[in-house]
Parts: C-alpha cells; sequence; structure tokens
C-alpha cells in the first residue's frame, strides 16, 4: 500500500468511527485528521470536504459477494434467497458495526444525508420484499400483509442486541455468529409460516 493509499484510507477510518461515535454534526474534519493522524488540508484533497468523505466512507464499503449480488436481481428460489438475505445481511451488520450505527443516526435525526442512504440500501430490500412477496405468491410462505411482514424481518435483521444499550437486559456479549444466523432464520421463516409442501407449481 502506497503511503498516499495509506493516508488516504486511515483519513476514511477515522471518518467512519468518529461519525458512528458521534454522528456527522458532532464530527469536524479537524477530530478526523487527529485520528488518522494527517493534516487537516488533506480531507480538501483527498475528499474535497467533509460531507464528500461522508459519501464516500458507503463507496468504498466492502461487501461480501452474495450481499454484492443482492444487489441485482436476484435469480435464486424466495426460501433459497431469503436464507442467503439473512446470513449475509448479519455478516455484513456484523462486519460494519460502524456502518450500522451511522445508518441509524442519520435515520433517526432525518438528516440531509439520510437520502444518500437511502439510495445506497433501497435496492437491497426491494430484493428482500421480492423474496418475500414471490414466496407468498408461490405458497411458501403466508402472511396477512407484505408490509408488515417485510417491515418485521428488517427490524429482526437491523436490531443490535449485542449494544451496550442492552447489556442490563441481554446476558450475552457477543453472539456466535453460525447460531445467530441458525436463530435468526428459524424465527424469520416460522414467522413467515413457511411450509415447502404447501408451495403451489
Amino acid at each position: 500500500m502506497s503511503e498516499e493509499t495509506s493516508i488516504r484510507e486511515r483519513l476514511l477510518a477515522s471518518a467512519r468511527c468518529l461519525f458512528a461515535r458521534q454522528g456527522y454534526e458532532g464530527t469536524s474534519v479537524r477530530q478526523i485528521c487527529e485520528g488518522a493522524g494527517a493534516n487537516p488540508a488533506l480531507v480538501s484533497y483527498y475528499f474535497g470536504g467533509k460531507e464528500a468523505m461522508f459519501e464516500e466512507v458507503f463507496r468504498s464499503l466492502e461487501m461480501s459477494p452474495a450481499l454484492a449480488s443482492l444487489l441485482s436481481q436476484p435469480h435464486q428460489a424466495p426460501d433459497e434467497g431469503l436464507r442467503t438475505f439473512i446470513r449475509e445481511m448479519i455478516a455484513h451488520r456484523l462486519d460494519n458495526p460502524d456502518i450500522s450505527r451511522i445508518i441509524q443516526i442519520e435515520k433517526w435525526t432525518e438528516s440531509e444525508r439520510s437520502q444518500l442512504i437511502r439510495e445506497w440500501s433501497m435496492p437491497i430490500w426491494r430484493n428482500l420484499r421480492t423474496f418475500i412477496e414471490e414466496g407468498g405468491r408461490q405458497g411458501l410462505f403466508r402472511y396477512r400483509s407484505l408490509d408488515t411482514a417485510l417491515s418485521c424481518v428488517q427490524a429482526l435483521l437491523l436490531n443490535n442486541s449485542s449494544s451496550p444499550y442492552w447489556k442490563d437486559l441481554i446476558s450475552y456479549g457477543t453472539e456466535e455468529r453460525e447460531a445467530l444466523v441458525e436463530d435468526m432464520t428459524r424465527f424469520i421463516f416460522r414467522g413467515l409460516d413457511y411450509d415447502p409442501n404447501r408451495s403451489c407449481p
């Protein structure tokens, strides 16, 4: 890695950490540079400013191949597609905790940057909706309202029960990934009243 790339990556890492901890508005360029051990002038040089740096935090995000594939039109059967989606979304959330916190902050405050996050995330959530809707159409899933079913699955996948906020309620620290995926998949599929024997031709 070249020195220039190293500085740029350190700046992004510092920004990502501070945006997650303090929010965009509560983070200054000086703080970002102090965290990266870099001159404040380099933010303008590499990114053009703090706002552009926020956008770059999302553009530079590395996704797993399976999650990245969910950004395109899904081709899996609805039940298998949903299993993959659950696994990869949990992996993505656990591997990128700062991104999850940034998204929550910007959503809660309905900031100007929430539109950027919406543009980045909506293709992913639309594919989740497609899996649930198509599964209902084929008889694999059964639910009263597609919107309610989608909202419930989203809430489960986005919930971070390992957050310090829940330390007085949740007894475990960091759940084993495979156990978490297994439990979440079972819970979601039961909530959708999954029955592979009920599928329509």
